[in-house]
């Protein structure tokens, strides 16, 4: 549960029923992700009444997620709130009826949090580095321009073509079609 909802009754019910009931603590601390990620490899399932990331994040770490409705809704008292829930209902709809029975992972889910999250993305060490290092150079090479970032990203991509078939490949992908490139 999110730090603030420790003392929350319902909480104190689960944990008398034998659930064990932690946090990752504040969401914005430095280490928050890494006690996520840890609490979720140690989980059999997600129980949530809400999407967010720690949705995606069991889904990407093979976790079951499960959701289920509440009468407890949040309020937002932000002037664009009927935009926001235009926009959100049918993808919380969407959400809600993929997750209302998991005993395992389904394709929905993996689809659902592949979508919002790109679970099909994701990087190795190697290749962070390398995204690192290319965005570094295209910095430096375009000394901090942004209007020639993507001409300098066609030039280094024709350089990592015999160079560096890494950062070739990564850095290929990250670019939109050549002829849609406004150099």
């Amino acid at each position: 549960v999110y730090f603030w909802d420790l003392d929350d009754p319902m909480v104190s019910a689960l944990a008398a029923e034998g659930y064990r009931i932690v946090s990752a603590g504040f969401r914005g601390g430095t280490a928050f992700l890494q006690r996520l990620k840890t609490i979720l490899q140690l989980a059999d399932m997600v129980a949530t009444d809400s999407l967010g990331t720690h949705v995606g994040y069991g889904v990407c770490l093979k976790v079951p997620c499960i959701y289920f409705e509440t009468s407890i809704h949040a309020t937002d008292k932000c002037n664009n709130v009927s935009k926001y829930t235009e926009f959100t209902k049918p993808i919380l709809e969407n959400f809600k009826t993929i997750f209302s029975n998991a005993d395992s992972i389904s394709p929905q889910m993996w689809e659902f949090c592949n979508k919002y999250w790109g679970l099909d993305q994701i990087k190795t060490q190697e290749e962070i580095k390398a995204i690192y290092e290319i965005n570094v150079e295209i910095t430096r090479r375009a000394k901090g321009f942004v209007a020639a970032f993507p001409a300098t990203a066609q030039k280094l991509l024709d350089k990592y073509e015999t160079e560096n078939d890494l950062k070739y490949r990564l850095l290929k992908a990250a670019l939109p079609k050549s002829d849609t490139i406004k150099l």
